[in-house]
């Protein structure tokens, strides 16, 4: 061997020893030491196919678009067949939310390579996110066909099950999953909310101090919004969202760091959301987009959802003074709209709650950016600089659990729509399959929040209440069968156990008035379920614990005038249960109150968006004036 030889042939050993290193960098998820080590072993060996590969998935790992770009032209170009680099530019584009681009790199790759497990699993990902559901399955199921054991592809369709409620159907993937890694990243919590969903209550505690030590002493991505509905933690949901914010949401600042006051004729306010159609957040928000002042506020809506051109997508999208359909645009595109046209305050209504693009607000599409109504719980990041929320939500003692300031709202901090219609349909206690002199308790809140502390304490109001039976909301077969098995658990009558079928909701509020008294879950309570109960002149009765979630109940009943059926332990909530089945007089006073709509703050739409907007006003003032961000009692 000459000289040029051993030399050639030290430098390629070299290039690999780089590349190892940068192999092991990235398995320990050290990947700044991996892109490191990757350009240090291709400039050694430049165009080393399998070095250019991994340094590019490194740079997604780092967000690092702009050199993943660069990277991703030049090994293309080299190297046009390779189905690994169509991957990775599908992965670019999914990372850039290009999902129709991403979807047709993940098909050249499967066109390159038809038995390529990973493309099918990544398509079968964008596909659910652009609610293609039967491709998404087949994509999915495709993967697995092809690795009998790949448990990302078991993962995603346990998901898509559970989103498309086959809850026996999730149970399986997710119990495959736990087969081949237990560890693996949200997995326990699917798993456990799956079984929350149908009241399969078996090894929830343990599944639950699971979660906690995964989220206390690993530090585990966790859905912070599934953490909510089973422990009544501020400091876990704290935690968990900064940990969550962190990995999925780093701050971006590809557009730039610093914005400077647009100085608008009108403060540009722009709500961001996927729910402007038949959806809670819309019931409960569309009026204050009606009655926003706009003389002084311009007012936009930025449509990341689906497009169903019902009823209340209609009046929502007609209450804006501009209404953008931006579901085909990146978070960057759309941030970058945003700043554009001069947004102001930016309002995501979303948080961690399905759907959800806090993408955008990485980039911060706005200078003052504020966490809303759909999500009942800090962001976890300092990308977020307001929570809008009242005293009884977030109280003196809590405020050091949420990382953004918060605007403290007079009254309640959730809006309402007085224009709201009960249907003048007439039902009978017979049709609705209610007992004609039975005492009827109800909760019509999502099955997976009630836990079985709160159902066991149920059973013994039953009890205690012979006369008496508990109307629930008919989810799922599978949780009607689990909750009549565990009522005879408890020596109670399944029978006692009576589910109402889902209908329209002017339908379903003009059935409120068969039932007595609505029994509140714990610690997730009913929101605009509790909001829906009030407006049907329907008392609640609720628990007040630590979190938002735990709160919110609280919170309308007050504003309502209705206190005294605030309860702060499960011992009080069964105590005052059970007393006022016999106290007709208490509740009959209740629902006068109730009936007193224009005496009630909570509904009293005009006077919530003129509080709201002076919070606005004062937020941005602030701004104005170079002051740090602040709490705000308005």
């Amino acid at each position: 061997m000459n000289m040029d030889e051993s030399f050639e042939s030290n430098k390629l050993e070299n290039a690999r020893k780089f590349f190892a290193n940068g192999l092991n960098e990235f398995e320990r998820v050290d990947y700044i030491a991996a892109e490191k080590s990757f350009i240090d072993s291709l400039k050694l060996a430049p165009n080393r196919l399998s070095t250019l590969t991994n340094l590019i998935a490194t740079l997604l790992k780092l967000n690092k678009f702009t050199e993943a770009n660069y990277y991703l032209e030049h090994s293309l170009n080299l190297y046009p067949n390779d189905e690994v680099l169509h991957l990775n530019q599908g992965l670019f584009n999914l990372k850039q939310r290009k999902l129709n681009y991403a979807i047709t790199s993940f098909d050249t790759a499967i066109r390159i390579n038809p038995r390529y497990a990973e493309a099918f699993n990544n398509k079968g990902f964008i596909c659910d996110r652009l609610n293609e559901l039967s491709q998404a399955l087949q994509c999915f199921t495709s993967a697995i066909e092809i690795d009998e054991n790949y448990i990302e592809a078991y993962y995603n369709r346990g998901n898509l099950y559970l989103k498309i409620r086959k809850y026996e159907l999730a149970m399986h993937d997710f119990e495959k999953c736990i087969v081949i890694n237990p560890n693996y990243e949200d997995l326990i919590a699917s798993y456990l909310a799956t079984k929350m969903q149908i009241c399969d209550w078996d090894g929830v505690d343990k599944f639950l101090e699971i979660i906690k030590n995964n989220i206390i002493k690993y530090k585990a991505i966790t859905s912070p919004f599934r953490i909510l509905s089973i422990v009544d933690s501020p400091e876990l949901h704290k935690e968990a969202a900064i940990i969550y914010a962190e990995s999925e949401i780093p701050e971006d600042n590809s557009l730039g760091n610093f914005i400077l006051p647009a100085r608008n004729k009108k403060i540009k306010v722009g709500y961001y959301s996927a729910d402007f159609h038949n959806h809670a957040t819309s019931y409960l928000m569309v009026e204050i987009f009606e009655l926003h002042d706009k003389n002084n506020f311009e007012i936009v809506a930025f449509s990341f959802g689906p497009n169903t051109n019902d009823t209340m997508r209609i009046r929502v999208s007609n209450s804006f003074d501009h209404f953008y359909d931006v579901s085909n645009m990146s978070d960057y595109e759309i941030a970058k709209f945003s700043r554009n046209i001069g947004i102001d305050i930016a309002v995501d209504l979303k948080g961690y709650t399905e759907g959800q693009r806090a993408g955008i607000f990485a980039k911060k599409c706005a200078p003052i950016q504020i966490n809303y109504l759909g999500y009942p719980g800090t962001m976890g990041s300092d990308l977020y600089d307001y929570i809008i929320a009242d005293k009884k939500i977030i109280p003196e003692n809590q405020i050091k659990n949420y990382i953004e300031k918060i605007v403290f709202l007079p009254d309640s901090y959730q809006p309402n729509d007085s224009k709201k219609v009960i249907s003048a349909r007439k039902f009978s206690k017979k049709e609705l399959g209610l007992p004609e002199n039975s005492f009827v308790y109800c909760c019509f809140n999502n099955t997976y929040k009630i836990l079985p502390e709160i159902f066991n304490i149920w059973m013994k109001i039953l009890l205690d209440v012979p006369n008496s039976v508990l109307w629930l909301i008919n989810d799922n077969h599978i949780s009607v069968d689990n909750l009549r098995k565990n009522a005879i658990k408890k020596n109670i009558n399944p029978e006692r156990l009576i589910f109402a079928d889902r209908i329209p909701l002017d339908e379903h509020l003009a059935r409120h008035k068969f039932a007595d008294l609505f029994l509140d879950t714990f610690p997730y309570n009913a929101h605009t379920t509790t909001s829906d109960a009030l407006w049907a002149c329907l008392p609640v009765l609720t628990i007040s614990g630590k979190s938002f979630a735990s709160r919110v109940s609280a919170s309308l009943l007050t504003t309502s005038g209705l206190n005294n059926f605030v309860t702060t332990s499960y011992v009080e909530y069964e105590e005052k249960a059970i007393n006022l089945a016999s106290n007709q007089r208490t509740l009959s006073e209740a629902r006068k109150t109730l009936s007193n709509q224009l005496d009630n703050p909570l509904f009293d739409s005009k006077l919530y968006t003129i509080n709201l907007e002076k919070g606005y006003y004062e937020i941005y003032n602030n701004y104005l004036l170079g002051f740090k961000s602040k709490h705000i009692y308005v």
